[in-house]
């Protein structure tokens, strides 16, 4: 079932990429740089693997660099392989790009499964998994070059495998190379992210260890070999952020704190004030964080950046920054807030607001599977997304910026209210209505695949239109991939096709 719900969310995401970057986009000039790319990290990561490519070209594959300039990295490096051997289309990452966030679904009905094991935990996985995939907000790396994807999916995998440990049989060599791949998508696009999956695991490791203090106080036993192999991929993680390439994650550790210009703040520069009861690596990494977010605010006030938000917050000492996290997860959380919706006018604003809403209305669902018992795994991983999200909406103050690279830490939130909402309707449900409800979906279940050849007809249009060759090849393994889900359900076999059974 799970290989059948990948190939459509493949096959949608191949669509939409498509008709995005061939067909969408050169109606939008506004919105529309070069080739289908969005103007920004696309635009620049796309210059960087033309300039890459031509070296190769030139020079032979030795001049191919993994962290080929200034915030590109491996997903830059890999384009530029692609353009070296195949011609300059930025339309050959849809494949790459597409795989990886239909794994991300796949990923979430996984973990929701292992949270809640049972129908309810299936059939809110594949709803949530649903909004994962189709949010029209993803596209801004699916159907462009960015990081995002990889980091996204990097971020599924570790919480994959820190659920799977929770089992000790189910810790085998797939779980080593889960881990390991992770580790290495992280460290190929964004070594920094791995700080983020230390603090998430770190946090989430003290409340399991407080879970287990208190069981063993009321009721005796110690679970000391899970415990010790979730200390062990803390570890990892550690190890690895020692050995990775250290890239430009602390690109504004340089920042000489000078003035902010062109605004109303104050023109006193920026100035870390150590902190002496506290230790001195732990200040440090604090001034870092701090350094980042005032440094990040000076660029996009230069920049005139639009959606700003508290820009008049610049935590410099350790005990401020301790005292506006709360804040900062507020508006990782919650951004943009209602008040600023209809602020302005744009799709991407509307679009902003519509995924928004739907958080909002899941939103109470959280309360409710919180309400409906203690699960650990629930509340370690909701503890790892909140966590994430504080550090992250402390070091960003641009809401556009942090809508985006919350998203995978958001999605616990939001796989956590759809599991919730579920259990309520399931404990109050209909019986009649229940039925028909089944049969609906039933209906709408069988029509999913034919309503995605017809989008892939009208991708290939835009592919065959625009002379892509790179968009075309994504269309025909899109067309192959549904058209085997397509014959299978159609012999009753299920996609395995080892089953006679409808």
């Amino acid at each position: 079932m799970k290989l059948k719900y990948f190939i459509l969310f493949f096959c949608y995401s191949i669509a939409l990429a498509v008709i995005f970057q061939k067909f969408i986009l050169s109606f939008l000039p506004s919105l529309h740089a070069v080739n289908g790319l969005l103007p920004g990290d696309a635009q620049y990561f796309n210059e960087v693997a033309v300039k890459l490519a031509n070296q190769i070209i030139s020079n032979g594959w030795g001049a191919w660099k993994f962290y080929p300039a200034y915030g590109a990295t491996g997903n830059t490096s890999l384009l530029a392989a692609f353009y070296a051997a195949l011609g300059f289309d930025p339309a050959w990452m849809i494949l790459i790009n597409a795989l990886l966030h239909a794994a991300g679904g796949i990923l979430i009905v996984r973990i929701s499964a292992l949270i809640i094991p049972g129908n309810i935990g299936a059939r809110a996985g594949i709803i949530a998994a649903t909004f994962f995939v189709v949010f029209p907000s993803s596209l801004n790396w699916y159907g462009q070059i960015h990081k995002d994807g990889f980091s996204i999916f990097s971020t599924l995998l570790f919480l994959n495998v820190w659920l799977k440990s929770d089992d000790l049989n189910n810790t085998g060599w797939l779980f080593v190379f889960e881990f390991f791949a992770a580790v290495f998508l992280s460290v190929m696009v964004r070594p920094y992210h791995l700080y983020f999956v230390l603090i998430g695991f770190a946090t989430m490791f003290l409340f399991e260890i407080l879970c287990e203090a208190v069981k063993y106080v009321c009721h005796g036993g110690f679970a000391c070999k899970r415990m010790t192999l979730k200390l062990l991929l803390i570890a990892g993680i550690a190890l690895a952020i020692q050995v990775a390439p250290k890239g430009d994650q602390m690109g504004y550790t340089s920042w000489n704190g000078g003035f902010f210009a062109g605004n109303n703040l104050s023109e006193t520069p920026w100035e870390w004030q150590p902190t002496s009861f506290i230790p001195s690596k732990l200040d440090k990494f604090m001034e870092i964080v701090a350094k980042t977010r005032a440094g990040m605010i000076n660029n996009a006030l230069q920049a005139n950046a639009s959606s700003m938000i508290d820009v008049d917050v610049r935590p410099n000492n350790f005990v401020d920054v301790i005292l506006y996290l709360p804040r900062a997860a507020q508006i990782a959380m919650f951004a943009p807030f209602p008040s600023k919706w209809f602020e302005k006018n744009g799709a991407l604003r509307y679009v902003a607001v519509a995924e928004t809403l739907i958080w909002y209305l899941l939103a109470p669902g959280v309360f409710l599977l919180l309400s409906a018992g203690f699960n650990k795994k629930l509340i370690g991983l909701l503890i790892f997304s909140l966590s994430c999200m504080a550090v992250l909406g402390f070091t960003i103050a641009n809401v556009g910026s942090l809508y985006r690279v919350r998203y995978v830490f958001l999605f616990v939130f939001i796989m956590a209210g759809v599991i919730g909402w579920q259990q309520f309707f399931d404990l109050h449900k209909n019986k009649m209505a229940c039925v028909r409800l089944r049969e609906s979906v039933r209906w709408i279940g069988a029509a999913v695949p034919f309503a995605l050849m017809g989008l892939l007809v009208v991708a290939m249009g835009c592919a065959i239109y625009s002379g892509s060759l790179a968009s075309i090849i994504a269309c025909v393994v899109g067309f192959v991939s549904l058209g085997l889900v397509v014959w299978f359900d159609r012999r009753g076999m299920g996609v395995y096709g080892n089953s006679g059974q409808k």
